[in-house]
């Protein structure tokens, strides 16, 4: 199984690349990010959108997402007032469908190759959690107030960062991802199914994350817990943050440990695992 981290670009084909980047930078804001070989990637943000040229834009056809095999819509989460200004935006598309669903209203508009675009608000509805038991791993840097005194914000952030980013790459190898952030600890989340990956995670995280901070002049020693846990979890409030909630969760973050701590239900739970691989695999 691979666990991608999140999506990264979407490729069109398109009859004329210069007339269907000018469409983009004007109705969607688009910028021009860089060329490639039969076309431009453009985007906002973390949103990136691959134009690329028909070979013979004179017998090029579009395809009936009804039937055929193709992609079918690109979707684009707006703000409300934003949303409320898409059929002036669009004068010429005398075919937007306006859609009402449950948690979400929005309208669809077709580009100037007739590519389906979506363009959405969430309602104001109550988050609603997934109730399941999870491999629940709490990372956090040993004194950690110490290590960045006398530092700058600037440095401080990006020490964060690097710290962040190793620890969620090397969750993200073994199966895991990151619930959230909280000061110089990360919350991060396993399935069931990965307990022995889990296990191996929190025993050698310690040692990888030495060297993240080698460019500032020192260590990083941190502190792992993890445990069995029964969660909520989902994004919450109007911002849609994601967050777990839980009493064990709470116990967690109480439990004072110095180094690693493992759980004797998820030990339990990793070497079960270990037993059904015919002993190819040990915890």
């Amino acid at each position: 199984m691979i666990h991608v981290k999140r999506l990264g670009e979407v490729g069109i084909v398109v009859r004329d690349l210069q007339g269907s980047l000018a469409w983009y930078q004007e109705r969607l804001g688009f910028e021009h990010l860089f060329n490639v070989s039969n076309g431009v990637v453009i985007g906002r943000g973390h949103t990136h959108l691959w134009l690329a040229q028909a070979a013979d834009p004179e017998t090029a056809q579009p395809v009936d997402t009804a039937h055929d095999i193709c992609q079918r819509l690109m979707s684009f989460e707006v703000s409300h007032d934003e949303l409320q200004r898409v059929p002036g935006e669009f004068p010429e598309d005398d075919d937007i469908v306006a859609i009402d669903h449950p948690r979400y209203e929005s309208y669809v508009v077709e580009d100037p190759d007739g590519h389906t675009i979506e363009f959405y608000a969430v309602k104001d509805v109550p988050g609603e959690p997934l109730l399941e038991e999870r491999i629940v791993t709490l990372v956090d840097v040993a004194g950690f107030a110490r290590l960045v005194r006398g530092r700058s914000e600037e440095e401080v952030f990006q020490m964060l960062d690097s710290f962040y980013r190793e620890v969620e790459d090397l969750a993200g190898a073994a199966g895991g991802r990151a619930l959230k952030y909280i000061g110089d600890g990360v919350l991060l989340s396993f399935p069931l199914d990965r307990a022995a990956a889990a296990v191996a995670y929190v025993e050698s995280l310690p040692q990888e994350l030495l060297s993240v901070w080698d460019d500032y002049g020192t260590t990083c020693k941190v502190h792992v817990k993890a445990d069995v846990l029964s969660l909520a979890w989902g994004h919450m409030g109007r911002m849609g943050s994601f967050d777990a909630i839980g009493d064990g969760l709470n116990q967690l973050f109480m439990h004072v440990s110095d180094g690693r701590s493992i759980s004797a239900a998820l030990w339990e739970l990793a070497q079960e695992q270990a037993d059904h691989t015919d002993g190819t695999t040990s915890v």
